[in-house]
């Protein structure tokens, strides 16, 4: 689990790091820019809009969504935008999600999803409320995936989808000798571009001297944290270059033996989708609603400017179009 220090650092750190992209202050020279931002955004919306494509053809209903470690949410807005979703952009760091509509505008992306603070361990949803459910370069922030991807298969309906992507798998050809940040400067550069830097260091340097959780998977770990899961498909890429797996659902959990060996060398990244088992009428569609993070035991009410649990009476604030739904211990460590 991820201790109170790592969820602090993680709220503290964005915070920070969304001046430095939005121009406004210089907090970590070796991280992006404003200019840089925009232009990994860019990046990031691209591949979104390919993945996206790819689901839809393949007849993923993602209609209804929850995207968790959404950050400043244009993954959501795209959703939303270009391929008429619907949902919830949630992350556990409030101030990235108040930017979203500053990057929608910015990407010309007209709609933008719910924005809700919360905690993936403790996702504030009853049990089968979503039919698809994703996320990006989010599950390498967590010591132990698994109780995140068992809080997905909860919240996902029977027949559902969790589409992952962007993840690492872990390279053990490595030193490990130090962390090397995301911008690398002088000697770094140098050894960067002789191909030596990624077989004695480790990416993440400013989360982790900052107190964010930063880890890699081996491959039998990626095994047992898609484990509750019917694979439709997952494909395991080595960096660089090396032979790639496609895993579907007629082939259980086997990497090709080049693959394996890639992996061992030079690390590599995982994508996937995955299916909760049953079936569900995708013709019903049932008005969203929040489950009391605090007490789990009632559906929260809407009042004019916060929700309200009618079993514990916790009140739920919604700050800068923000829902706050943390558990009351929770928010009051975090956002006191």
């Amino acid at each position: 689990m991820q201790t109170l220090d790592h969820k602090k650092a993680e709220i503290t750190f964005r915070k920070l790091i969304s001046e430095q992209h939005l121009g406004k202050k210089i907090h970590f020279p070796e991280e992006f820019t404003h200019t840089e931002m925009l232009a990994e955004l860019k990046k990031r919306l691209e591949s979104t809009r390919r993945d996206f494509t790819q689901l839809q053809n393949n007849n993923v209903d993602f209609t209804s969504y929850l995207e968790i470690g959404a950050e400043y949410g244009v993954r959501s807005a795209l959703v939303e935008s270009e391929f008429g979703g619907q949902g919830i952009a949630l992350d556990i760091a409030r101030t990235p999600l108040e930017k979203t509509r500053f990057f929608a505008k910015y990407f010309k992306l007209q709609k933008i999803p719910i924005a809700v603070c919360a905690d993936a361990h403790s996702l504030p949803f009853p049990n089968n409320t979503f039919p698809f459910v994703f996320c990006y370069q989010t599950l390498h922030h967590f010591p132990n995936p698994f109780p995140i991807v068992s809080e997905i298969y909860r919240v996902l309906k029977p027949g559902g989808y969790f589409f992952f992507a962007e993840e690492p798998v872990r390279q053990n050809f490595n030193l490990r000798l130090f962390r090397r940040p995301t911008k690398v400067k002088g000697i770094g550069r140098l050894l960067k571009y002789l191909l030596i830097l990624p077989f004695i260091s480790q990416i993440g340097k400013t989360e982790v001297d900052f107190g964010i959780v930063e880890d890699t998977f081996s491959l039998l770990q990626w095994r047992k944290i898609t484990s509750l899961f019917s694979i439709q498909s997952i494909t395991i890429s080595p960096f660089l270059f090396g032979s790639t797996t496609t895993i579907t659902k007629d082939n259980p959990f086997k990497v090709k033996l080049a693959t394996k060996i890639a992996i061992y060398c030079l690390g590599g990244g995982i994508n996937g989708l995955l299916k909760k088992p049953g079936t569900t009428n995708s013709a019903q569609k049932k008005p969203l609603v929040f489950l009391c993070p605090t007490c789990k035991k009632k559906l929260l009410n809407k009042k004019t400017q916060h929700y309200i649990c009618p079993h514990c009476l916790t009140k739920y604030q919604i700050i800068n179009n923000v829902i706050q739904l943390l558990p009351a211990a929770l928010q009051h460590a975090l956002y006191r």
